[in-house]
């Protein structure tokens, strides 16, 4: 089992991607706040990690160092309007 950390406010995006993945058997793990997912990455082996950058507490551009010294998962950044 892969384990995914999907970071977005849009309740539909993370719905349709936990949907899409969940059915081939990926565990994920959700997030719309940078607390909620440093606390993931503390807590949780990821093998991949998707992030719209802005959040409701932030950008979570501004988070990327400390991301990349809690995991070397791959980071996928997706579009934000």
């Amino acid at each position: 089992t892969h384990t995914i950390l999907v970071v977005d406010v849009d309740k539909n995006v993370r719905s349709l991607v936990k949907n899409i993945l969940k059915a081939q058997d990926f565990l994920i793990y959700e997030a719309i706040t940078c607390k909620r997912l440093l606390e993931i990455l503390l807590n949780n082996d990821l093998d991949f990690i998707m992030i719209d950058p802005k959040v409701s507490d932030g950008n979570v551009i501004d988070y990327i160092s400390d991301i990349r010294a809690r995991t070397p998962a791959p980071i996928l950044l997706t579009a934000h309007k």
